[in-house]
């Protein structure tokens, strides 16, 4: 038996399109997971002599900054934290010096790698 004219290639684009497709909810997931584990917090010094008090970072302004990043030319997709303003995000997730480490995004990764395979295949 012989099967003709069957366009693999589309075929095959389309259950790669799929596929990216379900990994991108996959790290949407991720994305969400590591927004509830980001921590929030404020650090307040007064500044004398007003008594007035000067913000270090804003409130959920890191947890703001958590995104999916897709390149489907590159068949990449990431998980952000941080930008220009926010730029402590990698303090925070792995520590420094003076500072202990409060991870968010790798947790976040790690409870859902083991169902992301199956994800990407069923779409769930």
């Amino acid at each position: 038996m012989k099967v003709v004219g069957w366009r693999a290639k589309d075929v095959f684009r389309g259950i790669a399109d799929q596929a990216f497709a379900n990994a991108e909810i996959v790290m949407d997931e991720v994305v969400s997971i590591a927004r509830n584990l980001c921590p929030v917090g404020t650090i307040s010094r007064p500044i004398p002599p007003g008594g007035k008090y000067w913000q270090e970072r804003i409130p959920g302004a890191l947890r703001a900054t958590i995104r999916r990043v897709s390149r489907k030319d590159k068949n990449n997709i990431r998980v952000y934290a941080g930008n220009k303003k926010v730029y402590y995000a990698r303090f925070v997730e792995y520590g420094t010096v003076k500072t202990r480490k409060k991870p968010f995004v790798r947790p976040a990764f790690q409870q859902v790698k083991g169902r992301i395979l199956r994800g990407i295949k069923n779409g769930k």
